[in-house]
């Protein structure tokens, strides 16, 4: 029970938790942080990171052929 975060309480995410999340190595990561690529958050000596923050720096691409089958199910 000690491990459940509290209810509406944000979970931090370390570098090397936040390069795990994202499936990228951590010089990416900082790379991204000098670039602005990513929102980070300082805390003393600490960067940290928010989920939203990760969800925020994924992009998602549809292909030619998603995009057939979504308006087959919902024309335009």
């Amino acid at each position: 029970m000690e491990d459940e975060p509290l209810p509406n309480k944000t979970k931090w995410y370390s570098i090397q938790e936040a390069a795990e999340y994202l499936d990228v190595g951590e010089p990416t990561l900082y790379r991204w942080m000098r670039e602005g690529k990513i929102t980070f958050r300082k805390v003393g000596d600490s960067t940290r990171f928010w989920q939203e923050d990760l969800d925020a720096v994924m992009q998602v691409y549809h292909s030619a052929k998603d995009l057939e089958k979504a308006r087959e199910v919902c024309p335009v």
